[in-house]
């Protein structure tokens, strides 16, 4: 339900209809070098800028990336300026809050026409959205959205990782801890677990303890009190991470249906 799904979701529609596409997870690579050989080098790019079909070109893990390779931002404008790019549709996965503004003005500058950039972010689960995983997994939705306005715990159940662990907390005993500090200190080291492996790795963050690190991520102590659940159907309130989705090159990615666009430089 993140922005690797939304992003999945997309290669699987455009897979289809489309006579070349190329996905790259970034997570996985740390040095510029290997960003060039998997992506610019690779067999894909090379036999397609010697054709005149169009690439659907899929980066994920940017976020992750950019905590190694430093200088990613102007290595994929370099790249990019040198590829043709009126065949090739561009769809990036980053999270909101480590998406760079200087590859977003980069883009534009590389797709300058109207309507050729679009920006997406993973907008917060809804509540009927989380009524439904309650009901797929045999708990009752209404008394699990109870507890979490009890609770106050809409900012948990609003995340796709963070509603897992309460799912699971809950469909164990049917009931949360009594008090908020202790479900808040739960669903903190269950947080600590959506970093992907290879940035759990990361000699800048493996002497740092999950809580102090998480604490640190969330903005101050985890047991705060969060913003109360509302009465709306629509939405679950909270301040859940956003996950941006951009693309260039003429279409703009609605991802899973959960992504909702931010702005877009004219019309989709």
């Amino acid at each position: 339900m993140g922005k690797s799904t939304a992003l999945n979701k997309e290669v699987q529609r455009v897979e289809s209809a489309a006579s070349r596409l190329l996905r790259v997870d970034l997570a996985g690579i740390g040095t510029d070098v290997l960003v060039c050989e998997t992506v610019f080098q690779s067999e894909e790019i090379s036999s397609w800028r010697h054709s005149n079909a169009r690439l659907n070109l899929f980066l994920d893990g940017l976020d992750t990336c950019l905590q190694h390779v430093k200088t990613l931002v102007a290595l994929l404008r370099e790249r990019f300026e040198k590829l043709p790019r009126d065949r090739l549709t561009l769809r990036i996965a980053c999270r909101t809050a480590d998406w760079p503004p200087d590859l977003e003005i980069a883009l534009g500058a590389l797709w300058p026409a109207e309507g050729d950039i679009g920006i997406c972010e993973l907008a917060p689960l809804r509540k009927h959205e989380v009524r439904v995983a309650a009901e797929s997994m045999g708990i009752p939705a209404d008394e699990f959205l109870s507890e979490v306005s009890r609770l106050g715990a809409a900012p948990f159940a609003s995340r796709p990782i963070t509603l897992k662990f309460m799912l699971n907390t809950f469909g164990r005993k049917r009931q949360f801890p009594s008090q908020r500090p202790g479900l808040y200190r739960q669903g903190c080291l269950a947080l600590c677990d959506e970093w992907r492996h290879d940035r759990r790795r990361s000699r800048n963050r493996a002497a740092v303890a999950p809580v102090r690190r998480v604490r640190g991520e969330l903005g101050g102590d985890p047991r705060r009190r969060p913003a109360a659940l509302s009465g709306g159907e629509d939405v679950m309130p909270g301040h859940a991470l956003r996950l941006r989705v951009a693309s260039a090159g003429g279409v703009h990615v609605a991802g899973s249906g959960q992504a909702r666009p931010r702005h877009l430089r004219g019309n989709p």
